[in-house]
């Protein structure tokens, strides 16, 4: 995997490490949302999966999350995985903001972010809104 990956104050949530990547914020613009990611500002989730259509047991994908009152939910429903992106399961909870504005968000900066659930691989609003963060620093590279 090239790029050099860094883990911002040794921090670990839910089993996931969270890595600065280098190429990454490009990628997520395309998710749902066309509006182009902030050139240099990346933050993601490294998460396993395994998929039957998979040849190997477990795959390795990125998705970024933002922490929420009393757990962490994904921005959209977009996988991003090396060798093809996946989409979460209907009905996961996320986030409904475009990546591109989670990315610019300040470390430790509260603010309402609408609830959404999994639909085809969108993060489809649900009306509800709750405060959330981000906890990772997101430093120019």
């Amino acid at each position: 995997m090239g790029g050099r990956r860094m883990r911002p104050n040794g921090l670990l949530v839910s089993q996931c490490l969270i890595y600065l990547v280098p190429t990454f914020a490009a990628a997520l613009s395309m998710c749902n949302n066309p509006a182009p990611a902030e050139s240099g500002k990346k933050i993601s989730v490294q998460v396993s999966i395994s998929r039957p259509e998979s040849r190997s047991a477990s795959t390795i994908c990125r998705i970024p999350f933002l922490h929420g009152k009393f757990t962490m939910k994904p921005v959209g429903c977009c996988l991003f995985c090396r060798e093809m992106n996946r989409t979460l399961q209907d009905e996961t909870p996320c986030y409904a903001i475009p990546p591109h504005e989670a990315l610019q968000m300040k470390l430790r900066a509260p603010r309402s972010c609408p609830l959404g659930l999994c639909e085809n691989g969108v993060c489809k609003p649900t009306g509800k809104y709750e405060i959330c963060e981000s906890i990772a620093t997101i430093k120019k590279m």
